[in-house]
């Protein structure tokens, strides 16, 4: 901040202020595109990674029905279990 605050007196000793806003502007912009292309690959992304998750879920349920059923398990120690984890 205190180097933008004097380079000021500078930039406007050397008439430059054109080019600084310029220069401004290629910067913000640049950071606009970024931040647009980021967003955009997380709202496509964001479907996929909860589908994944639910996924992961119904195996975890999946596994555990098994190990009960199988009698490996019981429902006592499962819930508690899958809370933890």
């Amino acid at each position: 901040m205190r180097e933008s605050l004097s380079g000021i007196r500078v930039i406007r000793a050397f008439n430059r202020m054109d080019d600084e806003k310029e220069r401004f502007q290629e910067a913000n912009t640049s950071y606009k595109d970024t931040g647009l292309r980021v967003n955009r690959l997380m709202a496509y992304l964001f479907p996929f990674m909860l589908i994944i998750m639910n996924f992961t879920n119904i195996g975890i349920v999946w596994l555990g029905a098994n190990r009960i059923d199988a009698g490996e398990m019981e429902l006592e120690i499962s819930l508690p279990s899958f809370n933890m984890r």
